[in-house]
C-alpha cells in the first residue's frame, strides 16, 4: 500500500538515497553500541575500557555490515580487506573526535554539547567520505 501524497517524496529519495540510509542506519549503529557499551560496563560490570573497546567493535561491525549491504549496495569477493579498511577509516574519525574534544573543550573552553554536536557532525561527514571514496568505492550506487 502505498499513500500517494509520499510520491512527491520519491525524486527526493532517490537522489540523496544512500546519504538518508547512512543517516538512518547510522543512527542504529549509535543505538548498538550505546546497549552494548551498556551492557558490558553497567550490567556485566566490565571494565570500562575493555566496555567501550568491545561496544566499539560490535557497533563498527554492525555499522560495516549496513554500509556494505543497504547503503553502498556493495558485494565484492574482498570483505575482510573492506572490513579492514571501514576500520581504519572508524580509527582515524576517532581521533578526530578527540582532537576537536581536545582542542574546543579541553583547551578552549567550549560547551560539552556543542562541541559534542559539532564534533559528532565532522566525524560522520568523515565517516561517509571515506566509506564512499575509499571503501566501497568500486561499486558505489
Amino acid at each position: 500500500m502505498e499513500l500517494p501524497i509520499l510520491r512527491i517524496f520519491q525524486p527526493i529519495y532517490k537522489k540523496y538515497k544512500s546519504i538518508l540510509l547512512y543517516l538512518f542506519l547510522g543512527g542504529c549503529a549509535t543505538i548498538v553500541g550505546f546497549v552494548a557499551r551498556t551492557l558490558f560496563i553497567k550490567v556485566l560490570n566490565m571494565n570500562s575500557y575493555l566496555g567501550v573497546a568491545l561496544a566499539w567493535i560490535i557497533g563498527t561491525t554492525f555499522a560495516f555490515f549496513t554500509n556494505r549491504t543497504w547503503i553502498f549496495e556493495h558485494n565484492d569477493e574482498q570483505i575482510l580487506n573492506e572490513y579492514i579498511k571501514f576500520c581504519g577509516g572508524r580509527i582515524t574519525t576517532f581521533f578526530m573526535d578527540e582532537a576537536i574534544n581536545g582542542i574546543f573543550y579541553e583547551g578552549l573552553g567550549w560547551n560539552y554539547y556543542v562541541v559534542f554536536l559539532i564534533s559528532s557532525a565532522v566525524t560522520a561527514i568523515a565517516n561517509y567520505l571515506i566509506s564512499k571514496f575509499f571503501v566501497f568505492k568500486q561499486n558505489d550506487k
